[in-house]
């Protein structure tokens, strides 16, 4: 079993191709509450992460922005959000208010 109950509701942040993976990989374990990836279409015209999360029935919200971000976290009450591919500081009220774990599929500098 996982170590993770099944309940557990995590928000995915994620811009960049890595997306798709992290999605799929939550969607398996937990509750996704929402998917925040701006509506950009991938080559031939469809987003494959959107069009995952429509198919899994997951809210898609397209604005990036730190102040969306902070509201969605406030709206949807995660108990996690994973980001995967953010390009912007999160700012530390934020990063107070509920567990975010970065997904990064390279090792970082030290």
């Amino acid at each position: 079993g996982s170590a993770m109950e099944p309940h557990r509701r995590v928000l995915l942040i994620g811009l960049g191709e890595t997306a798709l993976t992290a999605l799929e990989s939550l969607a398996g374990e937990l509750q996704v509450v929402g998917v925040v990836r701006p509506a950009a279409p991938g080559p031939g015209g469809q987003d494959p992460v959107l069009a995952r999360a429509a198919d899994l029935g997951i809210p898609v919200f397209s604005d990036a922005s730190p102040a969306a971000i902070a509201r969605l976290v406030l709206d949807t009450r995660p108990d996690c959000v994973v980001v995967s591919s953010y390009h912007r500081i999160i700012g530390p009220e934020l990063l107070r208010s509920t567990p975010f774990v970065n997904v990064h599929y390279s090792p970082l500098p030290e």
